[in-house]
């Protein structure tokens, strides 16, 4: 046998504290999630990067929702709403608690939370009956 015969430990990717968390509401999220990503993985990967490095940048495939999903209540705070469209129907809903996670010892962990609320290989019906004008992207 030649090479080195010790086991091989996988290394997790560390992540800056200019990152955002993301947290998944209920552990039917995370059901849904695994889901999603059995079925279109490489777009998932593609938004969970996009999630934790600009979780607030507008574009065609992200962008906060409007009237009334704009916004959700969720422990105490009123959080903005984003979609992420990880496919042709595949969305992501998501909250953005922007204030910045902390350690214990009050050093900076992550940028912020996004906290994810649904995900789904379809569109949402509830989003399609949001009523007002669509901004472009860029523009609140």
């Amino acid at each position: 046998m030649t090479g080195d015969a010790r086991e091989l430990i996988a290394v997790p990717r560390p992540l800056k504290s200019a990152e955002f968390q993301i947290l998944f509401q209920g552990k039917s999220v995370v059901a849904d999630w695994t889901d999603c990503l059995a079925s279109a993985h490489n777009a998932m990967v593609d938004a969970w990067d996009a999630l934790t490095a600009s979780p607030d940048e507008e574009s065609a495939r992200q962008y906060q929702l409007r009237g009334d999903e704009a916004y959700r209540d969720h422990q105490g705070k009123r959080l903005p709403q984003w979609e992420y469209k990880f496919s042709d129907g595949g969305r992501i809903l998501y909250l953005l608690d922007a204030e910045p996670v902390r350690n214990a010892k009050g050093r900076q962990t992550y940028a912020g939370r996004v906290i994810v609320v649904e995900a789904s290989p379809g569109h949402p019906k509830h989003t399609e009956r949001i009523k007002g004008p669509r901004k472009s992207p860029g523009r609140r």
